[in-house]
């Protein structure tokens, strides 16, 4: 094997808060430019996800744009806000998720900064 050269270090920080009607997660990146990240969401089979930005990918993956999601079943639902589509890779570092899931990817690209919001409907 040949030794690793050139080894950098991204830092990333997300806090999650918990309000009385929606959740808030905010996920931020160091300064370091032009690294893919994704941020998935991962919901069960069984429910339908929806949204006015949403591309859809290979079975049960989507891509979130912008604006919001909805995902539901038996009646109730979770609405998320805002996507990105700032990188067209379909998955990061070959990245694997299991199956018998659908997965809501956000691509971002370094520096990032967002904010996402959660909420039961």
């Amino acid at each position: 094997h040949r030794p690793m050269t050139h080894v950098q270090k991204l830092e990333l920080q997300a806090e999650i808060i918990a309000g009385d009607s929606e959740w808030t997660v905010h996920v931020s990146s160091d300064e370091r430019e032009d690294v893919f990240a994704q941020l998935t969401f991962i919901f069960g089979e069984e429910g339908t996800v929806s949204g006015d930005d949403l591309i859809a990918g290979d079975e049960g993956k989507f891509f979130f744009k912008s604006g919001a999601l909805k995902y539901e079943v038996g009646g109730d639902g979770i609405e998320i806000s805002s996507g990105a589509y700032e990188h067209l890779l379909p998955g990061v570092r070959e990245d694997q998720h299991s199956s018998g899931c659908q997965y809501v990817h956000v691509n971002l690209v370094t520096p990032f900064d967002r904010t996402f919001k959660i909420r039961l409907t």
